[in-house]
C-alpha cells in the first residue's frame, strides 16, 4: 500500500524517475530472494529494462503524429522530462494512453517470447520489471487521473 501512496504523491503520470525507483526495487527484492549470486547484475537488467521501455514513446510519438515532435520536446528539455513530464509536453504534443500502453504491452510480449526461445534469468528481470512498469502506468492512469 505505501508503493500506491508514493506512486500518488506528485501530480503528474508516472515520471522516469519513478519508474527509476520501482525499477530497483523490483531487481533488488527479486533478485535478493532468487539470485544473490548475481544481484548486481540482476538489478542493472531490472533497471534498464524498465526505464528504457518508455524509447517506445518516440516511435509511438512518430506514428501518431507522422514527425518527431516528442522526442525534439524531450531533448530540448531534458532535465525538465526526468523529474515532470507534464511540464515538458503540451497538449499539441499528447500522446493517447491507449497507444503508449499497447506499445508496452508489445515489448512485454516480445520480451516473454525471447525467454521462451532463450531461456535464462537476464530475461526474467527484463520481464518483471516490464509488468511492473506496465502496472504502474495502468494504475496512474486509471486511478490517478
Amino acid at each position: 500500500m505505501e508503493i500506491l501512496r508514493f506512486l500518488s504523491q506528485s501530480g503528474s503520470k508516472m515520471s522516469p524517475v519513478k519508474h527509476a525507483l520501482i525499477s530497483l526495487m523490483v531487481g533488488l527484492f527479486y533478485g535478493y530472494f532468487f539470485f544473490t549470486d548475481h544481484l548486481v547484475f540482476f538489478m542493472s537488467v531490472a533497471f534498464l529494462a524498465g526505464t528504457l521501455i518508455d524509447l517506445d514513446h518516440f516511435i509511438v510519438g512518430r506514428l501518431v503524429h507522422g514527425d518527431w515532435r516528442f522526442l525534439k520536446v524531450t531533448f530540448s528539455k531534458f532535465w525538465s522530462s526526468l523529474t515532470d513530464v507534464q511540464s515538458v509536453i503540451d497538449d499539441s504534443i499528447d500522446m493517447p494512453n491507449e497507444y503508449r500502453l499497447f506499445s508496452h504491452s508489445l515489448v512485454l510480449t516480445s520480451l516473454v517470447c525471447l525467454n521462451y526461445y532463450f531461456p535464462g534469468f537476464v530475461f526474467d528481470a527484463a520481464i518483471l520489471s516490464v509488468v511492473f512498469h506496465l502496472s504502474c502506468d495502468l494504475y496512474a492512469d486509471c486511478f490517478m487521473y
